[in-house]
């Protein structure tokens, strides 16, 4: 049956609508290639959806802060002996074994006290946009993500070279709202990272490529589509033509960090300026971190380190493997963090304070950012743990490894506010 323009119009949102997220894979963006651009550092930005508990990445290992945090937790504060002593006061979970082995090596700093410091509405929407926003409070209505800005100041006036975005996270990104052309994708699976070139839609849209009398949005699909079918052999060859050793996980996140690895390993000198992945499951409000029986699968909380220390393992050993780890940095953000005491469902609600960490091969590792949780956080009547390091001034110090001046992202009085960290990033 034949369909209508209106119905094929509709038949186009459907599908889009229809291949949304799975909240661990990643969103691409690189550039066709400025002969400036080649070997420019990458970041790669862990986007935690749902609000993770930093005290369950990092706890009080000693001391009044224990104690505290046992009289505040009693289901949830784990042995000291379990965890992985950093610096003889804090421990890191023991599913967190690798960014363990990272710290110490010098190429992992963390803060146990990270995140957006003032007005926290609860929502996870608001707050996810001022964190990927790079805000160092909620009072200041920041327009854009923080790489959208630092994009835009390297290349003002939509300057750019063409960008591609497969974006497999929440609508929310970095790259928000950025001046320069960033094409979205669905879905790698239509587009290339898992073989299927020949699907419905982009088929359907192709036909359309030479059709005359176009309307304006028409053509519009028609030119991001175009781009699209002319990188298509680039992404199948990437994908056939990169060696991983180590293998990476089979699950969700272990997935997306192979095919950032995929990326990088492919179109690092063709401009890749940053990839975002997201993994959910972090809104722990009922059963945190389940305990479970010798030999039974992880459940909760630990399932979730697990699956993030195991995909960050082995896109490490294989950026380190093909000589790639000193271009690249990997740090991560979240909405927010959660209470300091838990809930009759032993879980958390939300909260502000949380665990970040950055690493890479020029990371100036082994330091942890800003003041430890206090023990008065665990009794105060705001129930949160304070932020004493704003993600402005990490992602600051990120805008000028980039090569891009802070002044050129963040406004005078926003930089004016943020606390002086040391350097996160070694000559």
């Amino acid at each position: 049956m034949m369909k209508t323009r209106r119905q094929f119009l509709q038949k186009i949102a459907v599908g889009a609508a229809g291949v949304v997220a799975s909240p661990y894979m990643p969103r691409f963006f690189f550039e066709h290639a400025h002969a400036q651009d080649r070997g420019r550092h990458i970041f790669v930005i862990i986007q935690g959806g749902g609000g993770w508990d930093g005290n369950h990445w990092a706890q009080p290992i000693s001391g009044v802060a224990y104690d505290a945090c046992l009289a505040a937790r009693p289901t949830l504060t784990r042995n000291p002996d379990a965890l992985l002593p950093v610096q003889g006061v804090v421990g890191l979970h023991p599913q967190l074994r690798f960014l363990h082995e990272s710290y110490l090596a010098g190429e992992l700093a963390f803060s146990t006290t990270a995140g957006i410091p003032t007005n926290n509405s609860g929502s996870h929407e608001v707050a996810t946009g001022h964190a990927l926003r790079g805000m160092s409070d909620g009072d200041r209505e920041l327009p854009k993500g923080f790489f959208a800005r630092a994009l835009d100041a390297r290349y003002p006036n939509g300057g750019a070279p063409e960008f591609l975005g497969f974006d497999f996270t929440s609508g929310n990104s970095v790259f928000l709202d950025s001046g320069n052309r960033i094409l979205k994708a669905s879905s790698i699976t239509n587009y290339g990272f898992n073989g299927n070139f020949d699907n419905f839609t982009q088929g359907t849209i192709y036909a359309m490529i030479d059709r005359a009398g176009r309307s304006a949005s028409e053509a519009r699909v028609v030119e991001q589509m175009r781009s699209l079918q002319n990188t298509q052999a680039d992404l199948r060859s990437a994908v056939q033509g990169t060696t991983f050793n180590p293998t990476f996980p089979t699950d969700g996140f272990g997935s997306a960090c192979r095919q950032a690895f995929v990326a990088i390993a492919n179109f690092a000198d063709r401009g890749l300026s940053a990839i975002t992945m997201g993994i959910g499951g972090w809104d722990t409000h009922n059963m945190q971190d389940p305990a479970t029986q010798q030999g039974q699968p992880l459940q909760g909380m630990s399932a979730n380190l697990s699956r993030v220390d195991g995909g960050l393992r082995a896109l490490v050993a294989n950026l380190k493997r093909s000589g790639m780890y000193d271009r690249v940095t990997i740090l991560s953000l979240t909405e927010f963090g959660r209470t300091a005491r838990e809930n009759g469902g032993r879980g958390t609600d939300h909260g502000k304070g949380t665990y970040m960490f950055i690493m890479g091969g020029k990371v100036n590792g082994g330091q942890i950012l800003g003041s430890l949780v206090d023990p008065s956080d665990f009794t105060s009547n705001s129930n949160s743990f304070k932020v004493t390091v704003p993600y402005a001034a990490v992602l600051a110090q990120c805008g000028e490894h980039m090569g891009i001046l802070k002044e050129a992202v963040y406004p005078p009085e926003v930089l004016a506010a943020l606390p002086q960290l040391p350097p996160l990033f070694r000559a």
